[in-house]
């Protein structure tokens, strides 16, 4: 996270800590035409970019031979082979170290090509530059005059071969970009947050137009039709990533990939020459996909619960990072090339994943914890090994001894010879693991508040839960038509006793372990007989990722080879989420005790509550009086100081939000800012510790300012926030001239009042402001 509320509210450089500190660039690998942005020409460890102290770099962004930097005020700066116009500094010229383009607008989102470049501003426009040839830039040829009468027409004119200086894209005039990707010589871009448009080579469909639109080049943006590939109309665009010439994207939480595939690059299980030209799902990396990147011929994707990361195409170099040796089933060991993706296990097994970028043929991974590891051809340096030799297996990134352990990399960028990594001081204000997924494993075990029992084979019973089960769709079925008439049993005589409960771990966890299933192998006569009836189970319960994995089993102990793998369920989550403020299956209704927020009622589970929630568990215990009722009153800790009705209600039902789809994304947050301090409320009042770190973070990167830093930490200190306390602290004093001026400072609580002026220290900056310096 990025913790500031304006570009003018920052510290100024070195006020609070060390330029090192605040943030700094590291580069290695080739840097022979000033891609590097230092003096070297190359580089086999990270080597300081001086000339970026003190800029807090939150992208960087890595062409074939030049690279692009952001900082968190919006300013780009570009370094690198200058040939076609891609560094945008007006000339065709190499630039060795990074210079500032665009100054007149504020960069939010930039993209390196093979030898083009675009970017994104705060207003959504698209900028691109560079080489332009094959369209890639998204610019019409120019428009001729008509000719004299009886003067013969001139040639057609052609689309500029380059662009040296940021030209807006004027076909997305009126309209706002969001993401952009740039591959060799082709670029998408998102309108909104449902439309994709494609532009640039076609040669292998890299565009994704369909196969009725398979010309060569398209010189302007075109929609590309994803409802062709199944994608309905409401689902969002969260991540594009283009390589070569194949490109990919994250739909709905979900992989798509399509283009080029000589090599598996689409990661579909297969390898061919043509290419394809729509989007197609990608049903191995499991949902949700939180970051994708592309390469010359291989890609990868951090994805699932776990947040883990997937490498799927070429392996020549070892830039799968899953080592020289794979199973014949994954991999060609003659083209060297991995046809379905794979997960990382070695040096990276339990570790979480926060994005990837692939270079021409190598990778960097960078880790929620801040560290980095590299793989693949390192003939120049870019794995930062401290040799000019690759790695075929993940490699632990090490920068230089001087502030190792004192700060985390916070960006990566991998080109087509070199990476470069930025780090920033550690974040004020951290945000750990949502719990969704082991809070409603947990209630498999837990019989209360069980509303179905399952009665299978011989008449065994087995007490469950009703909205967990409907993520079976031949269940949901018949637990709807039961509980409307009703019923608290469902009969499943079909089912052994042992097959229900595999059954069980699938809907309740998602996947079935091998562990599992040994513990439940002594109610089966063989396994055999077990992988049989699973596969049964599938077919007739509409699971047929369930039914293809033991069919798959089945064909193994046959004879046959490989190691199939239980393609999971989507995120418990994204199932969870439909039955918020639904009465379907409801056995409790929420209603505020305030008589002007009687209209705001809500449907609730008392399984989900309590599951996710240690007040409502402890509040639904047989000894109180909500365990035995049907409706509850809540006693609001909300206060009329500090929250008005629509903003009590409205924190409330976000609250139930969240505990139903186990996370709250930045834009719910930022719909409701007025909201989100009585969620933090809430939030303490209720135990939901990552509900309160979600808040802090929102507060801290959007809402604190001059006027109300005081206020918010007086509250952060009342509500034990103290992530967002620290921060708030951390604002105060670093900007002491202007807040001691506000009504906040006159009527902060005196002992706050006075701690705050034990940590300060008076010293003057170069500007003259006072600061903290200890």
């Amino acid at each position: 996270a990025e913790f500031h509320s304006n570009k003018e509210s920052l510290p100024p450089c070195g006020a609070l800590l060390e330029m090192s500190e605040f943030g700094a660039v590291y580069v290695f690998g080739k840097g022979d035409e000033g891609q590097l942005g230092i003096s070297s020409r190359t580089e086999s460890r990270p080597a300081l970019v001086r000339q970026l102290e003190g800029e807090r770099i939150i992208q960087v962004v890595c062409g074939l031979t030049h690279s692009a930097f952001l900082s968190d005020t919006g300013q780009l700066f570009t370094c690198g082979k200058g040939k076609y116009g891609r560094l945008g500094q007006g000339s065709e010229g190499d630039v060795g170290i990074p210079q500032e383009v665009m100054k007149e607008k504020r960069v939010t989102r930039v993209s390196c090509g093979g030898f083009h470049t675009a970017v994104v501003t705060s207003g959504g426009e698209l900028y691109t530059f560079g080489r332009g040839e094959a369209g890639q830039l998204g610019h019409p040829p120019p428009v001729l005059p008509p000719p004299r009468p009886g003067a013969p027409a001139p040639p057609a004119p052609n689309v500029a071969a380059a662009i040296v200086t940021p030209t807006i894209v004027a076909s997305f005039a009126g309209r706002k970009v969001h993401h952009v990707a740039c591959g060799t010589n082709h670029t998408l871009a998102t309108v909104g947050s449902t439309l994709l448009y494609a532009f640039g080579d076609n040669t292998y469909g890299q565009l994704g137009l369909g196969q009725s639109h398979r010309e060569p080049q398209v010189i302007t943006p075109v929609r590309v039709p994803l409802e062709d590939s199944g994608v309905a109309s409401t689902h969002a665009i969260t991540a594009l990533a283009a390589g070569s010439s194949f490109s990919a994207a994250v739909i709905g939480g979900k992989l798509y990939a399509w283009g080029r595939n000589n090599k598996a690059q689409c990661g579909l299980g297969s390898a061919s020459e043509e290419g394809l030209a729509s989007p197609m799902h990608v049903p191995s990396v499991p949902s949700p996909v939180r970051a994708i990147s592309c390469g010359l011929e291989h890609a990868g994707a951090v994805a699932g619960e776990d947040a883990a990361l997937y490498m799927w195409g070429s392996n020549e170099y070892g830039q799968l990072g899953v080592g020289e040796l794979l199973d014949s089933m994954l991999l060609d060991t003659s083209d060297k090339q991995a046809y379905v993706p794979r997960k990382v296990k070695e040096g990276l097994f339990q570790k979480r994943i926060s994005s990837l970028v692939c270079g021409s043929y190598h990778t960097c991974a960078l880790l929620e914890s801040g560290e980095v590891y590299t793989f693949g051809l390192g003939d120049c340096g870019q794995v930062g090994n401290g040799m000019l030799k690759g790695e075929f297996a993940p490699h632990h990134l090490r920068l230089p001894g001087e502030i190792r352990n004192k700060v985390l990399v916070s960006a990566v960028g991998a080109g087509g010879r070199h990476s470069v990594c930025c780090t920033s001081f550690k974040p004020l204000v951290t945000i750990g693991t949502p719990r969704m997924a082991e809070d409603i494993y947990a209630l498999k075990s837990n019989p209360t508040h069980t509303d179905v029992t399952l009665v299978v084979e011989g008449g065994a019973r087995i007490q469950a839960h009703r909205v967990v089960l409907s993520r079976c769709p031949a269940l949901s079925t018949r637990l709807t038509a039961s509980s409307d008439a009703g019923l608290d049993e469902l009969s499943l005589p079909e089912l052994s006793f042992g097959a229900a409960h595999i059954l069980l771990e699938f809907l309740y966890r998602g996947d079935v372990s091998l562990a599992y299933e040994a513990q439940v192998m002594p109610q089966f006569p063989s396994q055999a007989k077990m992988l049989q009836e699973m596969v049964a189970v599938g077919d007739r319960l509409g699971l047929p990722t369930l039914g293809d994995y033991y069919q798959r089993r089945l064909e193994v102990v046959a004879g046959g080879r490989g190691s199939p793998a239980l393609v999971p369920l989507p995120p418990v989550g994204m199932h969870m989420a439909q039955y918020f403020n639904n009465p379907q299956f409801s056995d409790l209704t929420l209603r505020y005790n305030d008589a002007t927020l009687r209209s705001c009622v809500f449907y609730a589970h008392r399984s989900v509550l309590s599951a996710r929630s240690p007040r409502f568990e402890g509040e639904f215990r047989g000894e109180f009086k909500e365990s035995r009722v049907d409706a509850i009153c809540i006693d609001t800790v909300l206060d009329s100081a500090t929250a008005g009705v629509a903003e009590r209600g409205q924190a409330f039902s976000m609250m139930l939000q969240y505990l139903y789809a186990g996370d709250l994304d930045e834009a719910t947050l930022a719909n409701a800012p007025d909201a989100v301090v009585d969620l933090l409320m809430l939030s303490n009042e209720y135990d939901l510790a990552h509900l309160k770190q979600l808040c802090e973070e929102f507060m801290a990167s959007n809402a604190v300012d001059f006027e109300n830093a005081c206020s918010l930490y007086e509250l952060a200190d009342r509500y034990k926030a103290d992530q967002l306390r620290a921060f708030c602290e951390y604002f105060i004093l670093s900007e002491m001239d202007e807040v001691s001026r506000t009504e906040g400072w006159a009527s902060l609580d005196p002992d706050l009042a006075a701690q705050l002026a034990a940590r300060r220290k008076p010293t003057k900056t170069k500007d003259g402001k006072n600061c903290l310096i200890q």
